[in-house]
């Protein structure tokens, strides 16, 4: 199976999508349903343009295949120079609003160097230095205001993902990626031929989660919200939902009902402190089931949400296959004879983010359902 970068035209489901399945190591087919989002870097493939500062170092251009099969991948080449920095940096930034997150994301392949030393510069004037393995996927010395995670993709690529705070001050921002020759290396002599490659460079400003890839020429560029919709017809009954997918920021999860927050309505969603299944049954009467903690980024999350015939709502999560946690049982609503809508929709909707949601399936049925049941049901 080949799991290339793809990129898909307007209005076109990414319903071929894989993702990593942490129970089972397998990759599997997903729809994926994201928030808008724009790549703030120009010449995200272009390391040899002028926008990247080179220091000891130099470009070679297409040098390699990148993820995506074209022949793009740039070669950064350390010089002979003794004891020093080789590094490839973007020192002019967007605004960036203070104290939020900001996600940084490229592709990275080893050749006769494995380790990358990457940097953020905030607006408080902060270097934050972490250190990557190219051969194995790992992250080594890991400053605690980084958040990185590496997804592996063909041909001994990785999707290197780093979260950080902006800071707040004056202080212009930048990003740095160093060449390294170990784990917590700073500088080193050089050989003049040795390297790593580097390509698809992106900034998504103000973000606590990076979305896919969005290729850049002369000017950045920007993808609009997904959101895909069906025709539900089930009236306001006692049911139960089910949702699977890997956790990876998700929003908006599941809405019956107008998309414009007309009441009343049923919606799964992210709280502040976890997931939750909300009746919305008016703008005084809105009762809701909160689960206890998110999972973390990459792992296998299952939710269960079911409305009961008094109208009110439970939720039940289950992370990497084990147990499910059910959370309490919220007060009770009197069920309207309809919803605002005969529609169900995921991810974006109203104009709320619908983050990042790799969704791998969905169900509804009548009743209330255990999870087992929800797990089986064709």
């Amino acid at each position: 199976m080949s799991l290339l970068l793809a990129s898909a035209g307007s209005g076109v489901l990414r319903d071929a999508h894989y993702v990593l399945n942490p129970v089972s190591g397998l990759y599997e087919r997903a729809t994926l349903l994201e928030r808008a989002a724009t790549n703030a870097l120009t010449f995200s493939e272009q390391i040899d343009n002028v926008a990247y500062t080179k220091s000891e170092c130099t470009i070679t251009a297409n040098a390699a295949t990148a993820p995506d099969g074209a022949a793009t991948g740039d070669k950064v080449v350390e010089s002979a120079t003794a004891t020093t920095h080789h590094y490839v940096q973007r020192a002019t930034l967007p605004a960036l609003t203070s104290n939020a997150t900001q996600a940084w994301s490229f592709f990275a392949k080893a050749a006769e160097r494995s380790w990358l030393r990457v940097q953020t510069f905030d607006k408080a004037g902060l270097f934050r230095i972490s250190w990557v393995n190219l051969s194995t996927g790992a992250v080594g010395t890991n400053d605690a205001g980084h958040t990185i995670t590496l997804t592996a993709m063909p041909n001994g690529w990785y999707r290197i993902i780093v979260l950080y705070n902006a800071g707040t001050g004056a202080t212009a921002p930048s990003l740095t990626i160093s060449l390294a020759t170990g784990d917590g290396v700073t500088t080193y002599t050089g050989d003049g031929v040795s390297g790593a490659y580097l390509w698809g460079w992106q900034f998504e400003v103000d973000v606590s989660s990076a979305s896919s890839y969005i290729a850049t020429g002369a000017a950045t560029a920007s993808r609009a919200a997904d959101a895909l919709s069906f025709p539900f017809t089930l009236a306001p009954q006692e049911m139960t939902f089910y949702l699977r997918f890997v956790e990876r920021g998700g929003n908006v999860l599941l809405n019956i009902g107008k998309t414009d927050f007309s009441r009343p309505r049923l919606l799964i969603y992210a709280g502040s402190t976890g997931y939750r299944i909300q009746h919305d049954r008016s703008a005084t009467s809105a009762p809701q089931s909160v689960a206890a903690a998110y999972p973390t980024a990459g792992q296998l999350c299952e939710l269960r949400g079911v409305l009961y015939a008094d109208g009110s709502v439970q939720i039940g999560q289950s992370v990497n296959g084990g147990a499910e946690t059910i959370a309490a049982r919220s007060s009770a609503a009197p069920l309207a004879s309809a919803w605002s809508d005969s529609v169900i929709s995921f991810g974006s909707i109203g104009g709320s983010s619908g983050g990042v949601l790799p969704l791998l399936a969905w169900k509804a049925a009548k009743g209330t359902q255990t999870m087992a049941d929800m797990r089986v049901l064709a």
